[in-house]
């Protein structure tokens, strides 16, 4: 078996071994992976997320049906309570980790082709292409990448597929036809040419006739470009969502000292 059954599910969501159970219009799914690159700590702090998740939102396991005053309403709408499902961890190995990646595209392949919206935890950055080479590619996908930092190196020390690079590997997917890069601040690991290549646009090809990207600082606001990519992937029913963790113990992009509103407001990566 490809996965691992957790202690608690989410919001006590039924247990799913079966990725095609019928009727589980959202599927939670932990990814608890990562690539580790020269002098990281291994395991990484972000193996333990999904299950932390979980933990946290187990006290609101009975409240779902509860008016929510920050949403509107109920937490789950009418309609939405059964259909959601935990289908476990993909089962990853320190070992072999194109091999615990490739496990965790074709869960998220499985997923789509039964209906599912997956929502993602990690893990590390590493696994947002993972998740997104598992989406359909008949139609084009747009990103909505929320980070302190672009993730647009194309290798680091020899690695192409570590949490540096994701937004890079996002780039190289035919399908995946724009890039919004929303809170960047401070100073990562990008250097002027990066930032130049990820604002350039990919060369077209027959399924991505037109690539285009946008990186918004975090001292430019962020509604407006937020507000742009959710109404667009909104109006194609396809809103599968991915958070991968944190290595280390600082938010990254979702808050600081100076701007402690953020982490109100965008909690951690997602992939519209």
């Amino acid at each position: 078996m490809d996965r691992v059954r957790p202690i608690a599910t989410f919001l006590a969501a039924p247990f799913a071994p079966d990725v095609l159970r019928p009727g589980a219009r959202f599927a939670f799914l932990g990814i608890p992976q990562g690539v580790a690159y020269v002098g990281d700590r291994e395991p990484s702090h972000a193996v333990g997320a999904p299950d932390a998740v979980r933990a946290a939102a187990l006290v609101h396991a009975g409240d779902v049906s509860n008016y929510d005053f920050d949403v509107g309403g109920p937490l789950f709408p009418d309609g939405v309570g059964g259909c959601l499902v935990d289908c476990g961890d993909v089962r990853g190995d320190s070992r072999d980790v194109p091999g615990s990646m490739a496990r965790a595209t074709r869960t998220i392949e499985a997923l789509a082709a039964a209906g599912s919206i997956p929502l993602v935890v990690g893990g590390d950055h590493a696994i947002t292409p993972q998740v997104v080479r598992g989406l359909p590619g008949e139609e084009p996908l747009d990103v909505l990448h929320v980070d302190a930092h672009l993730d647009f190196l194309d290798e680091r020390d020899g690695v192409r597929d570590g949490y540096s690079s994701p937004v890079r590997r996002l780039r190289d997917l035919s399908w995946v036809r724009r890039v919004v890069q929303v809170g960047l601040r401070d100073v990562g690991s990008a250097r002027a040419e990066q930032v130049a290549a990820a604002r350039a646009p990919a060369t077209p090809s027959s399924r991505r006739p037109r690539y285009t990207s946008a990186v918004w600082p975090m001292s430019s606001g962020a509604s407006s470009p937020v507000r742009a990519c959710t109404s667009r992937s909104m109006s194609t029913g396809w809103i599968p969502v991915a958070l991968p963790a944190r290595c280390g113990r600082r938010p990254a992009g979702c808050g600081s000292g100076r701007r402690p509103g953020w982490w109100a407001s965008s909690r951690d990566d997602a992939v519209l």
